[in-house]
């Protein structure tokens, strides 16, 4: 799942989970990148979308554009997300909860809390061409039908070869995305994190993309069953 919040888009505030950081194609882990912790002097985003091209002069001169993004979840949409706003200028800082990249597709023999996992012997259902990211084609020497280490690994080297990894806090758990008191004239959201030695910080941004997918929590509409506990 992926979900784009611009800093002009009104919306409600919005809770977050998220995914997973990163080992080297040789599977060692590589060095963690401190968090940055933005502050409120980062340019705000507009207060409604406009095309640039059709304001006049003075009206586009005013215009204070997107800067700073946080992506939550550092999976296959969060990978992506990253190397976009690279790739516009922007500056993408993704929090990933776990110690690696990947999200539903790392596969651990013991289940962590609040995540969800495939199970050992999964091998994709659809074949590598179409699962294939357009920019970064799979490897020829991997097989049509991957087994899921093969698509994780897939991922490993599309994030070593995009350079990545240094737009990522791992062990790094979004607590809250909140507009923030001023967000009508800033556009801008407040986002608040929590490490793995349980410290709390507060981040500025002028975008949110949430990537944190879906499978984590299960939906069980019990109460459309009467009778069940």
């Amino acid at each position: 799942m992926l979900r784009y919040i611009q800093g002009g888009t009104r919306g409600q505030e919005e809770d977050a989970d998220d995914e997973q950081p990163a080992t080297s194609s040789s599977g060692t882990h590589q060095p963690q990148p401190a968090c940055r912790s933005l502050d409120s002097t980062t340019v705000p985003s507009l207060d409604q979308p406009h095309s640039i091209s059709s304001l006049g002069t003075e009206d586009a001169c005013s215009i204070n554009m997107v800067r700073t993004v946080a992506v939550i979840g550092a999976g296959p949409s969060g990978l992506t997300s990253i190397k976009s706003c690279l790739e516009e200028g922007l500056e993408p800082t993704c929090f990933e909860s776990s110690e690696d990249i990947g999200g539903l597709w790392r596969f651990k023999e013991v289940s962590e809390p609040n995540r969800a996992s495939i199970y050992r012997s999964l091998t994709i259902n659809t074949s590598k061409e179409l699962l294939s990211y357009s920019d970064f084609p799979i490897p020829a020497d991997y097989p049509n039908y991957m087994h899921h280490s093969r698509v994780l690994q897939y991922f490993r080297l599309y994030a070593e070869h995009f350079k990545l990894l240094q737009h990522i806090c791992f062990q790094t758990t979004v607590q809250s995305v909140r507009q923030r008191p001023d967000f009508s004239h800033s556009g801008q959201w407040e986002v608040v994190t929590e490490n793995s030695e349980g410290e709390k910080e507060t981040h500025i941004f002028d975008s949110v993309i949430i990537c944190s997918g879906h499978y984590t929590y299960p939906h069980l509409p019990l109460k459309d069953f009467p009778g069940q506990q």
